[in-house]
């Protein structure tokens, strides 16, 4: 069996799935942090019902998820037409949000930059249903 690794899957409004390896866009930000820029995002009530209608929020996970980590940012990825798409961060999202508080802080790159953390999905074996798992690369 191959390498275990966190990723998070999206499909663009095109049909495009993308499978973004969340331990290699951690890489990215640790070994080219000039390309990364850290940004404060406000969050509020109906981001965070946005972040749970379209990522997997999962209600075990959250209700575990350590107040102590709360403060680590998020990872985002900016594509060229100024969207932008939490990657990592949904579950500390919602609790942030649940406990009053009104910002995130979140590592963000344009697409030249995290285009080389999307794996390919072929061979990627879902541990997990949902667009956040983890995954055991064969």
């Amino acid at each position: 069996m191959g390498m275990i690794q966190e990723v998070f899957s999206h499909t663009d409004t095109d049909g495009t799935v993308r499978h973004f390896s969340v331990p290699m866009l951690r890489a990215s930000i640790r070994t080219r942090p000039d390309d990364w820029r850290l940004q404060t995002v406000p969050i509020n009530r109906a981001f965070a019902a946005e972040i749970r209608r379209c990522s997997s929020v999962e209600e075990a996970r959250l209700k575990a998820y350590p107040l102590s980590k709360l403060d680590e940012p998020g990872i985002a990825c900016i594509f060229p037409d100024t969207s932008v798409l939490v990657v990592d961060g949904s579950h500390r999202i919602v609790k942030r949000v649940a406990r009053g508080l009104k910002e995130m802080r979140f590592w963000m790159a344009e697409q030249t930059v995290w285009q080389d953390c999307v794996v390919d999905g072929r061979d990627l074996m879902s541990l997990q249903t949902g667009q956040r798992h983890i995954a055991v690369r064969g």
